[in-house]
């Protein structure tokens, strides 16, 4: 699968500059460089504006490092994303049930001992937190396939466990279908998207401490291996009127006055984790 091909190279890449280089900023890096491919394919004039704020958050050296090295897998990602997103009608019954999700999983890994579901995670964290993982020894696995949510929302999912469902079940349900031991459910990325995505990207790439996240879950992965799965991610959604980038989810195409920049909270990427 295209999408996954090119994570897993952003991984790689992303693992030979983590010990170098503070994770936060390299998140801030990658965003930019996403942001600026996506936005020069739409055309967008004034590009160099709308990411000022955001290229203050990262030295120019390593911001010129990860365009050299991930402009190339970056774009790939973007285009298979794409490609995907545009034929859900055809795999609306595969790739966005959890259950057909979960049946794929299990014939890479038959049992974890803990899950971690996360609310909001979009590919950017997850390539950074993996490569960082790689760096400290740990072994990743990101299977063949994605998690399909056409709506972005965190409904379509725990809808599919029962309408009263919460991602905190589904994360339960995950752990006794893979006969994990522990299961975790984080809300830190959501959050963050609702408090400051409106307020502009700038704003939410300084509240999001991937360091953090990528922390928090070598604390659990450092117990046995561990399952990491989001619910959604979020997009990125250019305001033509007052020219700026926001940050939210389940962003409905045609809005007049807006534009989706990067559609990511459709796309949820699966991680294994195993200790080194």
């Amino acid at each position: 699968m295209y999408v996954v091909d090119s994570v897993r190279t952003l991984v790689e890449v992303v693992e030979s500059l983590a010990s170098s280089y503070d994770l936060n900023k390299l998140h801030r890096a990658l965003l930019y460089s996403i942001l600026d491919y996506s936005l020069a394919k739409k055309g967008v004039k004034g590009r160099e504006e709308l990411l000022a704020d955001l290229t203050s958050l990262s030295p120019p050296i390593l911001r010129a490092l990860v365009k050299a090295k991930l402009e190339e897998p970056l774009g790939r990602f973007v285009e298979a994303s794409l490609k995907l997103l545009e034929s859900r009608a055809a795999v609306l019954d595969s790739l966005a049930s959890l259950d057909y999700v979960l049946k794929l999983i299990t014939n890479t890994v038959r049992r974890v001992d803990n899950v971690m579901i996360f609310d909001a995670l979009s590919p950017i964290e997850l390539v950074v937190i993996a490569g960082y993982l790689r760096s400290r020894g740990f072994k990743t696995v990101i299977p063949d396939i994605v998690f399909i949510n056409p709506v972005g929302l965190t409904r379509f999912l725990t809808a599919q466990r029962g309408g009263q469902s919460t991602l905190r079940d589904v994360a339960s349900y995950i752990a006794g279908i893979l006969s994990a031991k522990g299961y975790f459910k984080s809300s830190y990325v959501d959050e963050r998207v609702h408090s400051v995505g409106y307020v502009g990207v700038e704003k939410f790439a300084r509240s999001v401490d991937v360091r953090l996240l990528a922390e928090s879950i070598e604390g659990v992965a450092s117990s046995g291996s561990t399952l990491i799965l989001s619910d959604h991610g979020y997009d990125i959604v250019w305001d033509r009127e007052t020219h700026y980038l926001l940050v939210t989810h389940g962003f409905k195409e045609g809005k007049p006055g807006y534009e989706v920049v990067t559609p990511l909270s459709r796309i949820a990427i699966p991680l294994i984790i195993h200790k080194g």
